[in-house]
């Protein structure tokens, strides 16, 4: 297979990307795969190291460059193979990665369980704030200017009582 970049070299580096349930696969050389950023080789003898992944059936690419959590140290991809989080840092952290993963898997991102007497009535409402806010960012996108000033004021309304 021919290098997607370079389009010169035999691709020896495969990366798949999924971002919003769309795939993404590209097929490198070790010479674009390095110009694009990629950490490829583990240790310092890389040709060992290339070597054994070959024999284990192990990529030798390590890991992209990805964020870490302050408070612990782990990293998001350990974060999905585990299925948990490290520490109370990890949810500030990878707030942006989490949140489409709790929408697929719960249907909200918000808890729906009980509230307490009196707080229910906030929690609700605020709720209802965020859905007409998606509905104001769809209007504004379709560029139904007239209804998205509509859903503006209601939402103005909401906030003030």
């Amino acid at each position: 297979m021919v290098c997607d970049k370079c389009g010169v070299n035999e691709a020896n580096i495969h990366f798949k990307q999924v971002i919003n349930n769309q795939s993404t696969t590209m097929h490198l050389c070790e010479n674009c795969a390095e110009e694009m950023g990629f950490n490829l080789f583990v240790g310092p003898s890389s040709s060992f190291f290339n070597i054994l992944s070959g024999m284990i059936g192990q990529p030798a690419i390590s890991q992209i460059k990805e964020d870490k959590c302050p408070g612990c140290g782990i990293n998001f991809s350990d974060v999905q193979s585990k299925g948990k989080l490290g520490c109370s840092d990890c949810w500030q952290t990878f707030k942006k990665q989490l949140l489409p993963f709790l929408k697929e898997i719960h249907g909200e991102i918000f808890h729906t369980g009980k509230s307490p007497k009196g707080f229910a009535k906030k929690v609700e409402t605020s709720r209802e704030i965020v859905k007409m806010r998606e509905e104001l960012n769809k209007a504004i996108a379709k560029e139904e200017y007239e209804e998205a000033a509509k859903i503006r004021d209601k939402i103005k309304e909401m906030e003030k009582g």
